[in-house]
């Protein structure tokens, strides 16, 4: 049923995703990294620079085993394995994932972001090659930050924002340990903080299709020596398992199997 409604309607809320006890440690992880490594990562680019002076870690699973551990595992990435895996990767079974990760980041939610897509190329359909989460470590409500969504407007042709209907817009309220699975394609976007709300960490996560151009070379992030520790899962949505060759005389498939 939960993969019927992310189909239809472009999202769907899984409410008590994990458990408080969870959200603790994750928390307690996120605090560690922020006292060591600061939390002013580089802000993206174009409209989305709103967020600049908003507290974010980006690639935090590079920081921490356990944030790591819930981007490539859980009930999540088999809901998303549905929607993303290719079905001709016959070199990974189709049991398992066989798409990437492009992003991981902790943001605290200050600053609204307009609605807007995060696809370049935006068909409508039940398919897509774009996926994102957000995990809620702390109260993310309308109040303070959190996001909205148009219902369905991933199937729709696309539509300038200036041109939408915004009677349809919907706020998802999450609560600590709830989690959002949505298209990239789906207009989405954050409110304005109001006074005397406090902002709420937040975990975004960005699958994609393996042979998406990655966000980040988390190959050359994490190293050889990191990366052969890892689960075939993990390394695969790495990227580990798609990495173009670098010699002249090298394999020209980009897919690539456990066997590596």
């Amino acid at each position: 049923m939960s993969l019927i409604a992310l189909k239809n309607d472009g999202y769907i809320t899984l409410k008590n995703y994990v458990s408080n006890h969870y959200i603790d440690n994750l928390l307690t992880e996120l605090g560690t990294v922020v006292n060591k490594h600061g939390s002013n990562a580089t802000a993206p680019l174009g409209e989305q620079s709103c967020i600049a002076s908003d507290q974010i870690v980006n690639n935090i699973h590079y920081y921490s085993h356990e944030f790591l551990n819930f981007a490539t595992n859980g009930k999540h990435i088999d809901l998303i394995t549905n929607i993303l895996n290719d079905p001709y990767y016959s070199l990974i079974p189709q049991t398992e994932p066989n798409f990437i990760l492009a992003q991981c980041n902790v943001r605290k939610s200050q600053s609204a972001i307009d609605l807007h897509v995060d696809t370049r190329l935006h068909i409508p359909s039940h398919k897509t090659w774009s996926i994102q989460c957000i995990l809620a470590l702390e109260k993310r409500y309308k109040q303070n930050g959190g996001l909205k969504i148009i219902p369905r407007s991933h199937l729709n042709e696309f539509v300038p924002r200036e041109d939408l209907d915004f009677s349809k817009i919907i706020d998802i309220n999450l609560d600590p340990g709830d989690l959002i699975i949505f298209y990239s394609s789906l207009y989405h976007g954050t409110h304005e903080l109001r006074p005397d709300f406090h902002p709420g960490w937040g975990l975004l996560l960005t699958y994609r299709a393996w042979w998406c151009k990655p966000q980040f070379d988390f190959i050359k992030m994490f190293g050889e020596q990191r990366m052969k520790n890892f689960t075939n899962r993990q390394k695969t949505l790495l990227g580990y398992f798609s990495k173009p060759s670098s010699e002249p005389r090298g394999n020209p498939s980009l897919r690539s199997g456990f066997g590596i």
